[in-house]
């Protein structure tokens, strides 16, 4: 089986239009809808399109230079790592649901193994390291 370098799954970056005397939005910008795709181990990738199609907007939003709007960034990902985090990430969900607190949550998980050692950032990415 392939080893899955970067992982990306249905990432978003919106850009909010502002206006009015109180600059609410009113509308946004998608740089970057919806975009999935996967790089596996020894292979390249090559990203092609137009003049201000967002390029480089998707590009700084896998190295985390930019927040996406919604969507998840893996890397490294090893065989089952992906559907531990999803597992992980509807059992919160449902968590969320039922009332149960984070501190409940987090006493169900043992993060002290390697495979669970992955960090969230901003509750819509997941980035695991290599030990996962």
């Amino acid at each position: 089986m392939y080893e899955t370098i970067i992982y990306v799954k249905e990432l978003k970056k919106y850009y909010p239009i502002l206006g009015g005397v109180f600059k609410r939005k009113i509308a946004e910008v998608k740089a970057v809808d919806n975009v999935s795709f996967q790089i596996f181990k020894g292979e390249c990738l090559g990203l092609v399109g137009e003049s201000g199609c967002g390029k480089t907007t998707l590009g700084k939003t896998m190295i985390r230079l930019l927040d996406p709007t919604s969507g998840h960034i893996y890397f490294n990902l090893k065989d089952g790592t992906y559907k531990e985090a999803e597992s992980l990430k509807q059992s919160i969900a449902e968590s969320q649901k039922i009332g149960i607190s984070s501190s409940q949550m987090n006493s169900m998980v043992d993060i002290s193994k390697p495979k669970n050692a992955c960090k969230r950032y901003s509750g819509r990415t997941l980035i695991c390291s290599k030990s996962c």
